[in-house]
C-alpha cells in the first residue's frame, strides 16, 4: 500500500511522505491487532510480555497456480506466473533484463522504456564494476569503480540521461509505467544526492567505500583458477579506486563537507585493520585461495601475494591520509541537519 501510494504522489510531482500515510495508519491498526502495539514518538521499546505469545495473521497457504506458482491468504493472493530477473543477452560479453512468464502466459515484448533502462544498467555496469557484481552482471569482476570525482561525475551524468529519456518516453503498459516510477525516483535521487555533493563525501562506518571495497570480494566465485585470477586482478586495482576516494573526499573537504569525528575515527581504525600485515582480510583471504582442491602456484601464486600487499598498502595510506587530513577537518557534532537528512 505504502509502495503504491508513493508511486500517485510521485506521478502529481509531489513528496511521499510514510508518516502521513493512509497506509501507515492501517499499519498501526494491525501491528496492534496481533499484539504489537507502535510506539508513540519518544517511548522507549517495549519487550513482549511474558505470557502473551505473538499472534501471526491468517495462516499462507500455498497453492498451484495455472501454469505458475502464487501464494495465497484468506484475503488476498499472489501469483508469481511472471517474475523479472537477469538474463543472458545475445552477446554472451553483456547480459540484459528480461521478463520470464510461465510457459502458457504470452512473453511481453520490449518497449522502449525497457531499452532505455537496460541501456542504463549496462552502462552502470561499466562505471560501477562493484554494483556490477553485487547484481550479478558478468564482465566486470576484475574491476574497481573510478570513485575520484570525474568517476562520479559520469555516474550521475548517467543517470540523468536516463531519467531524461524515460521523461520524454510514452509508458504503453503498467510495467512501462512501474518503470518510469522507479527510474524517476531512484535516479531521480541519485541526481539529487550527486549535486548536493553528498557521493563525493560518503564516509561511515557502515556503508562507505571504505567497506564496499573490501566486502565486494565476498560476492566473488573461488571455485577454478580463473576465479582467483578474476580475483588478483580486482586487488590489484584497488589501490586506484582507493586513490580516487581520496581525491573526491579532499574535494569534499575543501567544500567544507567532511564527516563527523567520530565516523572519521571509526573508519581509521577499519582501514588499519585492513592493512595490518599478516591479519589483514586480504592475507587470509589468499591464504585460504585453493582453486580446483589445491593451493595456487606459480604465477597465480605470486599474483595473489602482490595483489594483497598492494591492497594492504592502499588501505594504510588511505588511513593515513583520514588521520592527518580530514581528522583535524571533521566536527564533533554526529547529526547531520534536516536538509541532508531528507535525502
Amino acid at each position: 500500500l505504502l509502495w503504491e501510494e508513493s508511486k500517485e504522489q510521485t506521478a502529481r510531482g509531489g513528496r511521499f511522505s510514510p508518516r502521513r500515510s493512509p497506509s501507515a495508519a492501517r499499519c498501526a491498526r494491525y501491528l496492534a491487532r496481533v499484539g504489537h502495539p507502535p510506539r508513540t514518538p519518544g517511548e522507549p521499546r517495549r519487550r513482549p510480555r511474558r505470557g502473551r505469545p505473538h499472534r501471526p495473521p491468517a495462516p499462507f497457504r500455498p497453492v498451484a497456480g495455472a501454469g505458475g506458482r502464487s501464494i495465497s491468504s484468506e484475503r488476498w493472493s499472489i501469483d508469481f506466473r511472471a517474475v523479472l530477473r537477469f538474463g543472458p543477452a545475445a552477446d554472451p560479453a553483456r547480459s540484459t533484463l528480461e521478463v520470464v512468464t510461465a510457459p502458457d502466459a504470452a512473453r511481453r515484448a520490449s518497449t522502449e522504456i525497457d531499452s532505455i533502462a537496460e541501456a542504463y544498467v549496462r552502462r552502470l555496469a561499466a562505471l560501477d564494476p562493484v554494483a556490477a557484481t553485487s547484481l550479478g552482471l558478468p564482465g566486470h569482476d576484475d574491476e574497481m569503480p573510478d570513485l575520484s570525482p570525474a568517476g562520479h561525475l559520469a555516474r550521475a551524468e548517467a543517470a540523468m540521461e536516463a531519467v531524461a529519456k524515460v521523461a520524454e518516453t510514452d509508458a504503453v503498459d503498467d510495467i512501462d509505467a512501474s518503470t518510469k516510477a522507479a527510474i524517476a525516483e531512484r535516479l531521480g535521487l541519485e541526481t539529487e544526492l550527486y549535486m548536493a555533493g553528498e557521493l563525493g563525501r560518503e564516509l561511515n562506518v557502515i556503508s562507505s567505500p571504505v567497506q564496499e571495497l573490501r566486502e565486494v570480494f565476498d560476492l566473488m566465485p573461488t571455485d577454478t583458477v580463473e576465479d582467483w585470477e578474476t580475483i588478483a586482478r580486482r586487488m590489484a586495482a584497488l589501490p586506484a579506486a582507493l586513490s580516487g576516494y581520496q581525491e573526491s573526499l579532499r574535494a569534499a573537504a575543501a567544500d567544507g563537507k567532511v564527516a563527523a569525528v567520530r565516523q572519521v575515527e571509526a573508519c581509521i581504525a577499519q582501514a588499519e585493520e585492513m592493512a595490518a600485515e599478516g591479519s589483514s582480510f586480504f592475507d587470509t583471504f589468499v591464504d585460504e585461495a585453493r582453486p580446483g582442491g589445491s593451493e595456487p602456484s606459480g604465477a597465480l601464486a605470486d599474483e595473489l601475494l602482490a595483489g594483497a600487499a598492494a591492497a594492504r598498502r592502499a588501505y594504510g595510506e588511505l588511513a593515513q591520509m583520514l588521520r592527518t587530513e580530514l581528522a583535524p577537518q571533521a566536527p564533533e557534532r554526529d547529526a547531520v541537519g534536516r536538509d541532508r537528512y531528507e535525502l
